[in-house]
């Protein structure tokens, strides 16, 4: 299934992230790679991590992200603090993978594949017996389905989306690339 840029996730960029000159991170600060100060370095190391662990000896969110994010996904506007409250990275593969929670993004989360309707969802199609979607307040936003009622019941309509290899909802991540060399 196809990724869904993240200008369309957050309604601000693109997607194909990357760092220009310039704006390399800090060297890391040891030579046996225990601990690690540069986010590119840091995943082809861990390769597969949701969050940073004891390994990472760098800021919560890197300002080689943050500049990536920013001049990449066309982030203009929106004020560095919350930028970078809204930040969210991990490894993914070796990879930088990112996300930020825009619109109510979950980037924290993981994708929903649950194909039985939950408590909320019964209760809105016996309120709304055929309406032709379920809204994300009630059907959460991690969920990788289009929702409908019919008859009073939950359907799903189709799959709009399928969890990466780390089970995060693939439409909200995409892979940052390392910055280029001077």
């Amino acid at each position: 299934m196809a990724r869904i840029p993240l200008w369309i996730s957050i309604g601000l960029g693109a997607a194909g992230l990357a760092c220009g000159p310039g704006e390399n991170p800090a060297p890391d600060p040891t030579a046996d790679g225990s601990s690690f100060r540069d986010p590119f370095h840091y995943c082809q190391a861990v390769e597969n991590i949701d969050q940073p662990d004891s390994r990472w000896a760098g800021p919560q969110v890197p300002p080689v992200i943050v500049a990536g994010m920013q001049r990449e996904a066309l982030l203009g506007d929106v004020p560095q603090r919350q930028i970078e409250r809204g930040i969210f990275w991990r490894c993914m593969g070796g990879a930088v993978e990112v996300c930020f929670v825009g619109a109510n993004i979950p980037c924290d989360q993981r994708a929903d594949t649950s194909r039985t309707p939950s408590a909320p969802m019964v209760d809105f199609c016996k309120s709304n017996p055929d309406s032709s979607y379920l809204p994300a307040f009630v059907t959460g936003r991690t969920t990788v389905y289009e929702w409908r009622c019919a008859g009073g019941e939950p359907q799903i309509t189709k799959a709009v989306d399928e969890p990466d290899a780390r089970g995060f909802p693939s439409a909200y991540w995409n892979s940052l690339r390392p910055p280029a060399k001077p």
